[in-house]
């Protein structure tokens, strides 16, 4: 996809290439039950990751990431002008609150209230689920999760995404992203680039 010459650099549509046999997670002994994410700092995949993360936190903008159901569209969750981007990206409402995704456990654990206790239910549906397309609800915590986020709501809506690249993304850049399907509000949720590319893209969006 060719950006538009007259776009500042900044503001042009970039593919970034990455290779889903180059991002690994596994069981670290120092970290209990957590999986520690491994990627070749040679390969492209993690150029590219290294971007992105650079698009999300230093330039406050979203980017398109695959995930296991649909196309989503990403920001630093826990940054209220990076997802505010989303909202007019898409000209979706503001009523309607977005769902958070993490990396690990202790990604989740870091943006729930201190006193919080996981239910026992909760951790068997984690145990069973995830990584996968399963949500829960956790109580808000409006110091950790903007209330544009939320849309004000008590509660938050988390899961932690089995595609390697979205969740390699949340892992390399250590920032939970907000991410609802990449399309503009009302049309069909894309599951290739191309319908990204086709509603979002050639607008300039």
């Amino acid at each position: 996809m060719s950006p538009k010459a007259a776009e500042p650099e900044a503001l042009r549509t970039q593919i970034l290439q990455c290779k889903t046999t180059d991002i690994l997670f596994e069981q670290h002994a120092d970290l209990g039950r957590e999986e520690h994410c491994l990627i070749d700092p040679a390969s492209a995949t993690y150029e590219a990751l290294e971007r992105a993360s650079s698009i999300l936190k230093k330039d406050r903008r979203p980017v398109v990431i695959p995930t296991e159901t649909v196309y989503g569209l990403a920001a630093a969750a826990t940054d209220s002008t990076a997802v505010e981007k989303i909202f007019t990206t898409k000209g979706r409402p503001a009523d309607n609150p977005l769902i958070v995704h993490v990396s690990s456990r202790s990604m989740l654990s870091s943006l729930l209230p201190p006193s919080y206790t996981i239910p026992s239910s909760y951790e068997r549906l984690m145990k069973a689920f995830w990584p996968g397309p399963l949500t829960l609800l956790f109580p808000a915590d409006p110091s950790k999760i903007p209330s544009i986020v939320t849309a004000g709501q008590k509660t938050v809506a988390i899961r932690m995404p089995s595609h390697p690249v979205a969740r390699g993304l949340i892992a390399f850049s250590q920032t939970p992203l907000a991410a609802p399907s990449a399309n503009s509000s009302g049309r069909p949720s894309p599951t290739k680039a191309e319908h990204v590319w086709d509603d979002l893209g050639k607008s300039g969006k």
